[in-house]
């Protein structure tokens, strides 16, 4: 094989590193492929070209594999692709400040016992000892800790 050639091999083998890392992290197939692919273009650049030059592609496939490794880990890398989001919805800590028993409200989702209701302008979960559907009238029954008990209005 020559020269040319071991070269292309160890480029596949640290492209299919590079994706076992950044893109296909878990599968190993590639990693294990890209391994055993640069393992094999290192051991014929030993046996078919000579040691003084096969050093040389050793320490070539070294270096480009700690670049792409180091490009790899910079954190402006990792920026451009991961999800940079922030929630800014918070769980109400004490439901009691906000609502009382006897207020009265509506199901905005169906308490089949446990859905989501407006009262007094805020959404709460709650619960309902009956199936209550959607957009039901509901009175605060009882508080208990941060769990609103609801029933439906008739």
């Amino acid at each position: 094989m020559s020269l040319t050639g071991i070269v292309i091999l160890l480029l596949i083998a640290l492209l299919l590193i590079f994706l076992e890392i950044f893109v296909l992290p878990g599968i190993n197939v590639a990693g294990i492929l890209g391994l055993l692919l640069m393992i094999a273009g290192i051991y014929l650049a030993y046996r078919q070209i000579g040691t003084p030059t096969a050093h040389y592609v050793l320490t070539a496939t070294l270096i480009l594999g700690t670049l792409i490794l180091i490009f790899g880990l910079r954190s402006s890398t990792w920026r451009k692709v991961s999800l940079d989001t922030a929630i800014e919805g918070k769980a109400i800590d004490n439901v009691a400040e906000n609502v009382k028993v006897g207020d009265r409200g509506t199901a905005l989702t169906r308490l089949g016992p446990i859905g989501t209701v407006q009262i007094n302008g805020m959404t709460f979960e709650a619960k309902s000892a009956n199936i209550t559907d959607a957009k039901t009238a509901v009175e605060v029954a009882e508080i208990v800790g941060n769990e609103i008990i609801v029933k439906p209005l008739k």
